[in-house]
């Protein structure tokens, strides 16, 4: 089947799994807000202009295999990444666990942020079993229809 994309409001089963996806991201997000006030805390992102201070010292960018990863622009070294202290989705402190250093800057992840790209994954999965599901429904009931669109073609040709 080719891939089609259905809108979750299609079926109840889709509304849950993309309300449990929106909620994962929500918790990607909160992860990535908590490590760039944890650097600007840490001072980190000091020395910077006004404008430069209002962009977000620590990117969000997507992984193949982990899903999204944290990555600092700036070549901090490993001592100063392990001096931040990020607090936890529960208040408890979180580790920052360094991935790469790359050209790009150094690439990192905590534990929640990992926790919430695991439900994202999760639930994006669930979602395209589910809507796999319905979409094979889907073309099985309009085949049925096939047979009626040919007689009624082959009536208004005559």
């Amino acid at each position: 089947l080719p891939e089609v994309l259905l809108k979750p409001s299609v079926d109840e089963e889709l509304v849950q799994h993309s309300e449990a996806m929106r909620q994962a991201r929500d918790a990607v997000d909160e992860a990535h807000e908590r490590v760039n006030e944890a650097f600007a805390d840490a001072g980190l992102g000091k020395g910077a202009s006004h404008s430069e201070r209002s962009k977000w010292p620590i990117k969000l960018d997507a992984d193949a295999n982990r899903g999204f990863v944290l990555r600092s622009p700036k070549r901090y070294d490993e001592k100063s990444l392990s001096n931040v202290e990020v607090s936890g989705a529960r208040g408890s402190p979180e580790s920052l666990e360094v991935l790469s250093y790359l050209k790009a800057g150094v690439f990192f992840t905590n534990p929640s942020l990992s926790r919430a790209c695991s439900a994202l994954e999760r639930a994006s999965s669930a979602y395209k079993k589910a809507q796999k599901t319905l979409t094979g429904e889907l073309v099985r009931t309009a085949a049925t229809y096939a047979p009626v669109f040919s007689r009624a073609a082959d009536a208004l040709a005559t």
